[in-house]
């Protein structure tokens, strides 16, 4: 159908389906942040031990997101009109193509996310830090991997391939790519994670909508969480930098007996996990140029089903974008990245 002649019932309706998701969306990452703010207080005004825990504050920032606000998300998304892309089966040398290929953008997306806080860490004179990061670094290894590798990806993948991208899909594969992706970046608030999470947000949902099964992106999504997050935090826990610049400072150009064996005594502990580091560095590196070449290589295969519903081009950015629960939930995502910008 030309799209001069849809109908502007349907551009209506299809304006419904985004505020609806949009709101969703906006409800769920409310409910997040409150439920976060609520148990917080409760915790520091009757037990204030508790938030001295790693597993407690991973159930204190995770608990209201998946008790909570998900189950609310599915009520107000699911009931939404879907159209879902037909079964594949992905093999695992096509599956290890697409995680080459994501750890290549998410290392992208990760240098491009730093590189704009550290610029706009010069320009304000704060020192915001990767909370993520920050987070993984010193918590837990088993609560970390519980909830990184285990439970975050399913709940995300559910949320941001299968059900957004099954409620957007008639409206065009691009459509619902980087739209899903554009909300799976928003959601997750802050800047040093957006270039990321937008990137490999674009693949997990073209891996969706050329295979139809969301386990595929679940798997894709947990060993990112597990290669780029988990394994060097694990790591770098075990390596005493500060220790080592120490020991490296005291050490003088013509180094004594005991300089050298005190600096022996320092490395001797770390010696496993500076070879891992140096392992990992290299299979990250390969991984990378590997994930490039095969995005070069593979790039004009790279196909998307036309729309079922086709909006008219001039008004398709204003049906998406401009209606209450989009604009509401563009709204609430800018206030959670301006409290980890100026609170951070």
């Amino acid at each position: 159908m030309d799209s001069n002649l849809i109908p502007e019932s349907d551009v209506q309706a299809a304006g419904r389906r985004f505020s609806r998701l949009g709101g969703a969306v906006a409800a769920m990452c409310l409910i997040t942040l409150g439920g976060q703010i609520l148990f917080g207080w409760l915790a520091k005004t009757y037990a204030p031990h508790l938030l001295e825990t790693d597993w407690f504050n991973w159930v204190l920032t995770q608990a209201p997101m998946y008790l909570v606000a998900f189950p609310v998300f599915c009520i107000i998304a699911l009931p939404m009109p879907k159209s879902t892309p037909g079964e594949s089966s992905l093999n695992a040398g096509r599956w290890f193509t697409f995680l080459c290929i994501s750890i290549a953008i998410a290392y992208t997306g990760s240098a491009i996310g730093n590189s704009v806080m550290e610029t706009i860490n010069t320009i304000t004179g704060r020192k915001n830090v990767n909370i993520v990061s920050d987070t993984l670094l010193n918590s837990d290894f088993l609560a970390s991997f519980i909830v990184a590798v285990l439970l975050a990806p399913v709940f995300e993948e559910l949320i941001f391939r299968k059900i957004i991208i099954d409620r957007t899909r008639a409206y065009g594969e691009k459509t619902a790519i980087l739209l899903s992706a554009l909300i799976f970046a928003l959601f997750h608030g802050n800047l040093y994670q957006y270039f990321y999470a937008f990137g490999i947000g674009l693949v997990f949902g073209y891996v969706y909508l050329k295979t139809g099964r969301v386990i595929y992106t679940i798997l894709l999504h947990m060993t990112i969480n597990l290669v780029n997050g988990i394994v060097p935090s694990w790591i770098m826990k075990n390596i005493d930098l500060g220790r080592l610049q120490e020991v490296l400072e005291n050490l003088s150009d013509s180094a004594t007996e005991e300089q050298l064996k005190e600096l022996l005594a320092a490395i001797s502990p770390m010696v496993p996990y500076l070879i891992a580091l140096f392992v990992y560095g290299l299979l990250t590196m390969g991984a990378v140029a590997a994930g490039i070449a095969l995005l070069v290589i593979n790039r004009k295969k790279i196909s998307l089903a036309e729309p079922e519903i086709r909006l008219p081009r001039e008004r398709a950015v204003s049906t998406i974008f401009l209606n209450v629960g989009m604009i509401a939930m563009v709204a609430v995502c800018t206030a959670m990245f301006a409290l980890n910008l100026f609170l951070g």
